[in-house]
C-alpha cells in the first residue's frame, strides 16, 4: 500500500525526484481524476486536462487560437486545447478567409447622421398645440417655442402652483378672504407674547371651572386656590413648621415617611433610650453586646461581645465565605499558621507510623521524602527534585481528530491545533484513522496566521483527505541537547 501524502513537496527548483516511475495504469481505471495528474497508460503518456486525458505524443504539440472579438487587431481571447473553432456565419454579415485570417463584415448599407437628422426634422417641424417646432438643419438642432399666453388654467394640474412658484410678497392682505386663517394655519409656538391682549401688573391669565376653557385674570382668591397654597403662608417661619410637626406627634411619637423612605442623618445620631431596630435580627441589647436572633425567632439568640482589651485592638474579617472558628479558651496568643499550612491537616485524624518529620529528601541515591511534580513543572522538563507520574507524564502529550467533513476544514484546508504545550519542541505524527496508516501533510508551529507560536502548530493539506486524521504532539522541552559535528 503506498504512503499517501497530503500536501504539495516544494523541492525548491534545486533538489531533484530521480528514478521514479509514473503510474503505470489506464486512464479508464483511474476513478475521479485530478487535474494535471499524469499517468503512463500502454506505452503512452497521458495527462487530465480536467475533462478529458490527453496524450503526449512524440514531436507533436498544439497551437493556439486567439480571437479578436472588439475588432481592434488585439487579441483577447483564447480557445482551450479541448475546444474546435467554429465561425459560423449570421444575418446581416459575409464571412470572409485569406491567409488564415477570417473577415466578418456587415451586409447592407447603413443610414448616415445627416439622413437621420432629416427623417426626425421632418416629423416634427411645423405648429403643434401651444408649441411651435422648427429644425434647423445646419446644426441638426430641433427648437421648441411656447407662445405667449399659451399655457392655461386647464394645462395645470391641481396643487401644481406651490409656494416655490409664488413670488415673494405677492400674497397681500386683500386676497384673504375673512375668517379663512384658522388655528391650523398657525404653526405652533407662533404667536408671541407681544400678539396677546395687554393684561394688567401681577395679574395671572388663567380659567376656572366655571369658564368653560375660556381664559381670564384671576382674581387673588382664584389663584391661591388653584396653588392650593393658603393666603400669607410662610415655609421658613419656625413657628409654622414648629406647629406642623406638632400635629404630626400628637403622642410624642414621630414617624418620618413610609416602608419606601429613606432618611439620612448628616450629623451624628444620639439614642438615649434603647435603640430598636425592628424587622431586624440583629439588635444591640446592653453595652458592649450585640445579639443575633438568627433564622428562626425563638427565645435562644447569640451574643457577640468583646473581651476587656488591654490596649487598642484590630480584628478584620476577611473576604471570605465560611465559618467562624471558636476555641475553647480564651486566647492569649495568635496563630502564625497560615490557611494553606493548616489544610496539610485536611483528613488527618490520627497519626501513624514511625515518621519523626526529620526525613530526609530523597534522590537517585537516597531513600527519603519526595514531591510529586505537577503537570507544569513535568511539562518544563528541567526538575530533577521531583516525581513524575504516569499522569504528568501523559501531559507531555495531546491528541486531536481532525474532521475530514468539517465544513470549514474543506474550505480552507488546514486546521490549527492549540496544544499548550509551550513550547515549539514538540514531534508530530499524522495516521489515517481507519486505515491506521501514517500519513504526511505541511506541520508548522504557528498559529492560523502563520505567526510563531509555542502553544499551536498548523497542519496544511493539499485537498481534504478521504478519512479523519489523528494527530499526536509530544514535547521534548528539557530534552538532552548535542551539538552536530559537521566534519568526517
Amino acid at each position: 500500500m503506498a504512503i499517501p501524502i497530503l500536501n504539495h513537496m516544494d523541492f525548491g527548483k534545486v533538489a531533484e525526484i530521480q528514478n521514479v516511475l509514473l503510474h503505470t495504469t489506464g486512464s479508464g481505471d483511474v476513478s475521479s481524476p485530478g487535474t494535471g495528474q499524469i499517468i503512463y497508460d500502454s506505452g503512452t503518456i497521458k495527462f487530465y486536462n480536467g475533462s478529458a486525458w490527453l496524450s503526449l505524443a512524440s514531436g507533436g504539440g498544439t497551437r493556439a487560437v486567439q480571437i479578436d472579438t472588439n475588432g481592434d487587431g488585439s487579441v483577447n481571447n483564447t480557445l482551450e486545447l479541448s475546444e474546435n473553432l467554429v465561425l459560423k456565419k449570421g444575418s446581416g454579415v459575409t464571412l470572409a478567409e485569406s491567409g488564415g485570417v477570417v473577415t466578418i463584415a456587415a451586409t447592407g448599407s447603413q443610414l448616415t447622421a445627416e439622413q437621420v437628422e432629416d427623417m426626425v426634422g421632418g416629423m416634427l417641424d411645423g405648429d403643434e398645440t401651444g408649441i411651435s417646432v422648427s429644425y434647423d438643419d445646419t446644426n441638426g438642432n430641433l427648437d421648441f417655442v411656447i407662445g405667449a399666453g399659451d399655457i392655461v388654467h386647464s394645462m395645470l394640474a391641481d396643487d401644481a402652483v406651490d409656494a416655490d412658484n409664488i413670488a415673494a410678497d405677492a400674497v397681500v392682505t386683500a386676497g384673504i378672504l375673512d375668517a379663512n386663517v384658522t388655528t391650523a394655519k398657525i404653526a405652533d409656538a407662533n404667536i408671541t407674547m407681544a400678539k396677546l391682549a395687554n393684561i394688567a401688573t401681577d395679574t395671572f391669565i388663567g380659567r376656572t371651572a366655571d369658564n368653560a376653557g375660556v381664559p381670564k385674570a384671576l382674581s387673588k382668591t382664584e389663584a391661591l386656590g388653584i396653588l392650593n397654597v393658603e393666603n400669607g403662608a410662610d415655609v421658613t417661619d419656625t413657628a409654622n413648621v414648629k406647629t406642623a410637626l406638632g400635629a404630626a406627634m400628637p403622642s410624642n411619637t414621630l414617624a418620618i415617611g413610609d416602608a419606601n423612605t429613606v432618611t439620612t442623618i448628616a450629623g451624628n445620631l444620639i439614642v438615649t433610650g434603647t435603640q430598636t431596630i425592628q424587622n431586624e435580627t440583629v439588635q444591640v441589647v446592653e453595652n458592649n453586646t450585640i445579639q443575633f436572633e438568627g433564622a428562626t425567632a425563638d427565645a435562644h439568640e447569640v451574643k457577640l461581645t468583646a473581651a476587656d482589651a488591654t490596649a487598642d485592638r484590630t480584628i478584620t474579617l476577611p473576604n471570605l465565605t465560611g465559618h467562624a472558628a471558636l476555641l475553647a479558651v480564651a486566647a492569649t496568643e495568635t496563630i502564625t499558621s497560615t490557611p494553606a499550612e493548616l489544610n496539610l491537616l485536611d483528613g488527618i485524624t490520627t497519626l501513624s507510623g514511625s515518621n519523626t518529620g526529620d526525613e530526609p529528601d530523597a534522590s537517585a541515591t537516597v531513600k527519603g521524602i519526595i514531591e510529586i511534580a505537577t503537570a507544569a513543572e513535568t511539562l518544563v522538563g528541567t526538575d530533577a527534585a521531583r516525581a513524575v507520574t504516569p499522569d504528568t507524564l501523559a501531559a507531555k502529550s495531546v491528541h486531536a481528530t481532525i474532521d475530514h467533513d468539517n465544513s470549514d476544514f474543506e474550505t480552507q484546508l488546514f486546521a490549527v491545533i492549540d496544544h499548550g504545550l509551550g513550547t515549539e519542541d514538540v514531534i508530530v505524527q499524522l495516521f489515517d484513522a481507519v486505515t491506521k496508516q501514517n500519513v504526511y501533510a505541511e506541520v508548522n508551529r504557528t498559529d492560523k496566521d502563520n505567526s510563531a507560536s509555542t502553544a499551536k502548530v498548523k497542519i496544511i493539506f493539499a485537498a481534504a483527505p478521504t478519512n479523519d486524521v489523528e494527530v499526536m504532539i509530544t514535547s521534548i522541552k528539557g530534552s538532552t541537547v548535542k551539538t552536530p559535528v559537521y566534519t568526517a
